[in-house]
């Protein structure tokens, strides 16, 4: 599931907190980000209504469904799709053409890599 960004900042709150109630959602991405209490409530319902929260009474407690993990990975998918035609070769080598892997972050890498292939 592709996230907006006002989705996201209702998700990570989720995710990093567990289930909170409106309020206290409201209260907390007005600290973050200054949403007024409208802003708030309509990202609420545009997420209820996309599956990614389910809504609790009494209270309107918030509940996060979809993780931050599944969504991780779908949108790890959909950038090797869209940006690389589904080849994560392309993606490696841009990674590491860019500097991007430390010789540090490589080795951890193809050790895991080296896992994977023994496990299958």
């Amino acid at each position: 599931m592709r996230l907006t960004e006002g989705e996201r900042h209702i998700m990570e709150l989720l995710w990093d907190n567990g289930p909170m109630s409106a309020k206290e959602l409201v209260a907390a991405l007005w600290a973050r980000i200054e949403w007024k209490k409208t802003t708030t409530y309509t990202m609420l319902s545009r997420c209820i209504e996309k599956g990614m929260i389910r809504r609790e009474d009494p209270g309107f407690r918030c509940v996060p469904i979809i993780t931050r993990e599944a969504v991780k990975i779908e949108e790890t998918q959909r950038l090797i799709e869209t940006e690389y035609g589904g080849n994560v070769d392309l993606l490696m080598t841009a990674l590491i053409g860019q500097g991007q892997l430390s010789a540090a972050k490589l080795k951890k890498l193809y050790e895991t890599l080296e896992r994977m292939e023994d496990d299958a």
